[in-house]
């Protein structure tokens, strides 16, 4: 039997206030900025609301991983996964940020 967890998607309504977990700057970037963000849309942001207060967040954006990031034995490992007309210099990431 499956848990389901019920995230929701940040939204004004949300005590973002409310929400610390130790480390000042992921504490801002949910009070001041996943908002802005999310309608930017450079990111989405759920939350685990426990009672009234935020328990978790997370934010989803794109990234990418590139060539010049990584050191070129591991490069090499990642390009062998790919048929050789799909070698890139980057490839396209999903980036999670969890707090």
């Amino acid at each position: 039997m499956a848990l389901l967890i019920p995230f929701t998607r940040i939204n004004s309504g949300l005590p973002l206030l409310s929400f610390d977990c130790g480390d000042p700057d992921l504490n801002e970037f949910l009070s001041s900025d996943a908002l802005k963000w999310q309608k930017d849309l450079l990111a989405v942001t759920y939350c685990l609301e426990n009672g009234e207060d935020i328990a978790l967040y997370f934010s989803l954006s794109n990234d990418k991983i590139s060539a010049n990031m990584l050191p070129r034995s591991f490069w090499r490992k990642i390009k062998k996964k790919f048929p050789h007309n799909k070698h890139r210099n980057d490839y396209p990431a999903v980036k999670i940020t969890v707090a």
